[in-house]
Parts: structure tokens; sequence; C-alpha cells
């Protein structure tokens, strides 16, 4: 026979494989977030040109800093403005 000390090791050594494979893996898991999304862009016809909207004017002019309208069509874009309107009124009520 064999020790009860070795017996009671082998049993456990899944369960201890399983753990450590777990805490790695959670370890590793907010690396995640610091990896760069892949950058790349399809060709599509949903390019807006919001460059000509009422509404632009001196000294910002036309201002889109998260490039929005490069992202949708022309339909969308009248839908975003006018949220943008309604957010605007529901804030100042």
């Amino acid at each position: 026979g064999g020790s009860p000390s070795g017996f009671l090791s082998s049993c456990l050594h899944p369960a201890v494989t399983m753990a450590r494979t777990l805490c790695i893996a959670l370890a590793l898991a907010p690396a995640a977030g610091f990896v760069q999304p892949s950058t790349s862009t399809a060709a599509t016809a949903l390019k807006a040109d919001a460059s000509g909207m009422d509404g632009i004017q001196a000294p910002v002019g036309y201002f889109d800093p998260m490039k929005l309208a490069d992202k949708v069509n022309d339909q969308t874009l009248l839908w975003f403005r006018a949220a943008e309107i309604k957010h605007g009124r529901v804030a100042m009520a």
C-alpha cells in the first residue's frame, strides 16, 4: 500500500488543478480590456452628410467629435438630431 497522505493528494489533484486554472483565468480576464480593438472598417453606404444641416454656426462650425455622421445614414442622423433637441428641452424643463 501507499500512505494515506499520498492517496489524499492524488484525490485532490483535479480539484486543485481546476482551482488554479480558474484563478489564473479570473486574474487575466481584466487584461482583455487593454487590448486595442480591431480597426477594420467596412465600406458601406451609411455615410450621412451633416456638414450642411441647420444650426452650424461660427465660431465652432461643424462639430462632430465622435464622428457619428460617418457611421450612420441620413435618416438615423435626423433621428439623432431630434433626440438631441428633445433631451435638451427636457433638461431645461
